[in-house]
């Protein structure tokens, strides 16, 4: 699965942290959920792999997004 990556930072609060990149998941259909990753200052195509690869061992994931900079705050602390 391919990691598209967004043009802008998402302005919203993450759910915790995944290999040390904060992380929201949202339901996407029946299948599973989407997950967006935010990344800082670059992204790292190994670290996002590593994270996508331990999300899809804890969760359903039908689609995968990242962004630079960083989340609002946290909702939630449910790490993977």
């Amino acid at each position: 699965m391919k990691v598209r990556r967004l043009e802008e930072t998402l302005d919203d609060r993450a759910e915790g942290l995944c290999c040390g990149l904060p992380y929201n998941t949202e339901l996407a259909s029946s299948a599973g959920c989407s997950i967006h990753f935010w990344c800082g200052e670059s992204f790292d195509e190994n670290l996002l792999q590593k994270a996508l690869v331990k999300a899809r061992h804890n969760r359903d994931i039908v689609c995968a997004l990242a962004s630079l900079g960083q989340p609002t705050s946290f909702w939630a602390h449910q790490d993977i």
